[in-house]
């Protein structure tokens, strides 16, 4: 999907990138780690065609669509529900399409309460939110993001993983920038640290241990999320509390719960 080739460049006539490349795959999750300072955001700017290199060149697939996530959104006057709408519109999604995505994504990380609420009255976590939501808008096959959880309160933060656990399973892609070890163990595939300006492996791919829950219905059950199986689930271990939790809270019996590497 994505090919980053020797790009090299300098800030205040000092070398910060050097000969930097990697490519990305459909499914794979690249996670950009390192020292404040190191060049990570610079080089995801590059990318993204928001700064241009001394050398080297970005290349993505043909046709891709792919949507870039900053770190922060503007402080704009305009309500939270209408910049979506406008990001939508730049992206080409038709009207009614960009209304039901703004819904659904804005009720699944709790953002429904804010739409009418202008962007610089938003809190730091829920601007953020909206910020990834933008970024999800028209089904993106790549997305590019800047420490997307910046912020983003301690609920939000494992439905928005979770999201970009099915992105990525689905055949997306994600280039993010992260710092927390458990946020990169819980999205990343792949993880490069950038130091004094080189971009190095670091462990090689993530993998992370899962646990299979089975359960069933009481005569209380209410329905569950439309893509969960109905009997049973293999979820990754950071986000096995929640999926209890919400089994329960739902009128559903915990049958078995075993650990998978």
């Amino acid at each position: 999907m994505l090919t980053v080739s020797h790009i090299a460049h300098q800030f205040n006539r000092q070398p910060l990138l050097q000969d930097v490349s990697f490519t990305v795959q459909a499914g794979e999750a690249v996670m950009l780690t390192g020292a404040n300072g190191s060049g990570k955001s610079t080089l995801l700017r590059i990318i993204a065609g928001l700064l241009r290199p001394r050398s080297g060149t970005v290349t993505f697939a043909p046709d891709l669509l792919w949507q870039w996530c900053p770190d922060s959104l503007s402080r704009e006057a305009l309500p939270t529900r209408t910049f979506l709408t406008e990001c939508g519109q730049i992206g080409g999604l038709p009207a009614a399409d960009r209304q039901t995505q703004i819904t659904a994504l804005a009720a699944e990380f709790s953002l429904t309460p804010y739409l009418a609420t202008p962007l610089r009255n938003l809190s730091k976590g829920n601007r953020q939110k909206a910020a990834v939501i933008q970024a999800l808008l028209g089904k993106p096959g790549l997305i590019l993001m800047d420490e997307p959880l910046s912020g983003i309160d301690k609920d939000a933060r494992p439905k928005i993983i979770t999201y970009l656990q099915r992105f990525r399973q689905a055949g997306g892609a994600l280039v993010v920038i992260a710092h927390e070890p458990a946020v990169i163990q819980q999205l990343g595939t792949t993880v490069y640290r950038l130091a004094e300006g080189q971009l190095r492996p670091e462990n090689g791919p993530t993998t992370q241990p899962t646990y299979v829950i089975r359960f069933a219905p009481t005569d209380l059950a209410q329905p569950l999320p439309a893509d969960w199986a109905p009997n049973q689930l293999r979820v990754p271990a950071a986000n096995h509390d929640q999926v209890l939790a919400t089994l329960i809270q739902r009128g559903y019996t915990i049958q078995e719960v075993h650990h998978e590497t």
